[in-house]
């Protein structure tokens, strides 16, 4: 079903626009998708470089090494995005053809996402660099506020999971836990991370064990947040890494907010790697900053880190 809300990009430009959160529009010729760099998508480098734990160079374990003592895990693999790779990716389009797929703004429609928006602006604004200290209480309306979007977004994966051949993933930490409040994944459905870790100007992403594409038809992701898509992007070439070449493979992705650099970023890859990428998100906006957080006009961030905001941990130190 295409609801009025949806903006195919091989129509034109998608209007990654929606409202922000002082109700302004955003519409093609007003952003910043349509003023490219002169790249294309054959030319520009916008693959990620994977590395097996055990092949990666000792600079990027040791990068990695606290967050799996954080958070008692093991990478099977650090996938490495230099800065240039994420600006390839987060570039304007210069053709349709570089990013199809399907992106539903949920706020477009339903303005009242725009108040629980405000709310976790609010929060994370609280939060700042030291979630840890953030009262229960105020984790708590976080958590709500969350939900609350989730629960407005115009299509849930509870179809899509019931039918056979779906494969299902949460992203640990916040995206696993709100699939489970909302109830849209199963309960025994493996959480996979994917840890974003700052490295040489750019990103490194950490994948735990992934489930392989092999024997699906499709794929639901429910993560937390869209900042730099660099996840997602990781998680999407483990998963096009089991897939035929000729497959066209239907990809499902859900979140409370995406910024318009990581939305295109998973587009983009996604027609690279050869799949339909179908995103539906609560609200979307302009702008990330040096970390890679979104960010609004104002260089505040919008939604903050969602797991250390929910879960009340600290920031790993750099």
């Amino acid at each position: 079903m295409i609801h009025a809300n949806h903006y195919p990009s091989r129509c034109g430009a998608p209007h990654f626009g929606g409202r922000d959160g002082a109700g302004s529009r955003y519409s093609p010729s007003t952003t910043s998708w349509e003023r490219g760099n002169g790249c294309t998508g054959k030319d520009m480098q916008s693959e990620p470089i994977e590395y097996k734990w055990e092949d990666a160079d000792l600079e990027m374990r040791r990068a990695a090494e606290p967050y799996q003592d954080e958070y008692g895990i093991k990478f099977e693999t650090l996938l490495h995005f230099p800065r240039e790779v994420l600006d390839a990716l987060h570039a304007p389009a210069q053709t349709a053809a570089e990013v199809e797929g399907t992106v539903t703004i949920a706020s477009d429609r339903d303005t009242s996402i725009l108040a629980h928006m405000r709310v976790l602006r609010r929060i994370a604004k609280v939060a700042g660099s030291n979630p840890s200290d953030l009262p229960d209480s105020g984790r708590e309306e976080y958590r709500s506020a969350l939900v609350e979007i989730y629960n407005r977004l115009p299509s849930h994966p509870d179809q899509l999971i019931r039918d056979g051949g779906t494969l299902c993933l949460g992203i640990e930490r916040e995206g696993r836990f709100l699939a489970g409040q909302t109830g849209w994944l199963p309960k025994d459905v493996p959480g996979i991370h994917a840890k974003r870790i700052p490295f040489a100007g750019g990103l490194l992403v950490g994948l735990t064990k992934c489930q392989t594409a092999t024997a699906s038809e499709r794929c639901v992701i429910v993560d937390g947040a869209i900042a730099s898509g660099a996840t997602v992007v990781a998680v999407l070439k483990k998963l096009s890494a089991s897939l035929p070449a000729e497959q066209a493979y239907p990809v499902y992705l859900y979140s409370v907010h995406g910024s318009f650099e990581g939305l295109r970023a998973i587009m983009r890859y996604g027609t690279l790697a050869g799949m339909e990428v179908r995103i539906t998100v609560g609200h979307a906006t302009p702008g990330i900053n040096d970390h890679f957080y979104a960010v609004d006009e104002a260089g505040d961030v919008l939604v903050g880190d969602l797991g250390d905001t929910l879960f009340g941990t600290a920031p790993i130190a750099h």
